[in-house]
């Protein structure tokens, strides 16, 4: 679940009305198929009556699900690490690493939102 170390609580803030979902926040949501994710939510309501779910891991592909499948939803507020960050996981290199991969993962996600 990146960029979020393993391990993680996130903490969010319950959403209590679908009009306030905002496009391109990140949630934890509670779904009728799926149970529970945490995915970059894209705001399709007004246009199909769904949501496009991006997972900030490159490994996982956006999918649709349809509002009436949302049972709760709760807007990313933190996230408290519960690990240490190892020394290799803080060299330059590492983090150029992750900022690229995000790079790409922001590209695409823009041709979502076009």
């Amino acid at each position: 679940m990146l960029p979020l170390k393993e391990g993680s609580y996130v903490v969010g803030k319950f959403v209590e009305d679908r009009r306030d979902i905002s496009s391109n926040r990140t949630y934890v949501l509670l779904t009728l198929n799926d149970g529970m994710v945490y995915k970059r939510v894209i705001n399709n309501i007004k246009e199909t009556n769904s949501l496009l779910l991006v997972s900030d891991n490159a490994l996982y592909k956006p999918y649709e699900i349809p509002i009436d499948e949302v049972l709760e939803l709760w807007e990313f507020t933190c996230s408290i690490n519960t690990q240490e960050y190892y020394q290799e996981e803080l060299k330059i290199s590492s983090i150029i690493t992750m900022f690229n991969s995000l790079g790409v993962e922001l590209k695409s996600l823009e041709k979502h939102i076009r």
